[in-house]
């Protein structure tokens, strides 16, 4: 199994060597299709300008009702769309064509599964953190290959998806919470830029390394002994 600093060297170089604009789009996309709700509610001074940005367009040209409006659309529309672009970021990976990715979010099997997904472990992480941060975290990193698990087997039912990436995370939760911590530096300088950073580097290539991570317990086949 690589160690993590090899799979950003690996995530670091894929990203010079592709369609550098490509992967800028889809990280800048699956960013707000995933955090946009969190965006437009963080409205103090430590938000971005970007964040801003967002949080001004939505007071100024959305309909009075955005705050019962947004969340139903998050749930029902972006993500969804959003295992779309994941989807898209492992068939890049893979170098498949991922031009249908997006578009397969909206394919009626796959959209009951996946909506069905989003809602089981959206409220088993809500009901984690409403008992204690701890096991939200818990819950966050037992499902955190949901989403690739879910394109990579559009055969699964639901609760196959989520067994299988409940036994795939089994014993790695501490490994992968330490993976993230070790991106804060990149979070910092992006808030330090205004976005910038992370729009234009920060972003995509956290989501290729994720996707390198995904593929890299595959090819280790799940196996429950510490990684790093």
């Amino acid at each position: 199994m690589r160690t993590r600093q090899e799979l950003k060297m690996q995530a670091k170089s894929f990203f010079k060597s592709h369609n550098y604009w490509e992967l800028v789009g889809l990280g800048l996309l699956l960013y707000f299709l995933e955090e946009g709700f969190v965006v437009y509610q963080k409205k103090d001074a430590f938000a971005t300008a970007s964040e801003r940005f967002v949080h001004y367009t939505m007071e100024t040209y959305t309909l009075p009702y955005v705050n019962i409006i947004f969340p139903l659309l998050g749930i029902f529309v972006f993500l969804p769309l959003a295992y779309g672009v994941r989807k898209a970021f492992l068939y890049r990976v893979r170098e498949e064509d991922s031009s249908d990715c997006i578009g397969d979010s909206f394919n009626s099997m796959w959209y009951t599964r996946n909506l069905a997904i989003i809602i089981v472990v959206g409220f088993k992480i809500w009901l984690g953190t409403m008992c204690l941060v701890i096991p939200g975290l818990v819950m966050y990193y037992k499902y955190y290959f949901v989403s690739y698990i879910a394109a990579d087997h559009p055969e699964m039912s639901r609760s196959e998806v989520m067994q299988l990436c409940d036994r795939m995370t089994y014993g790695k939760k501490m490994e992968l919470f330490i993976y993230n911590v070790s991106f804060v530096g990149w979070m910092l300088l992006s808030i330090c830029t205004g976005g910038l950073v992370g729009i234009f580097y920060y972003l995509p290539y956290k989501y290729l390394t994720d996707t390198m991570l995904y593929e890299e317990f595959i090819a280790n086949g799940y196996d429950p002994t510490r990684i790093y």
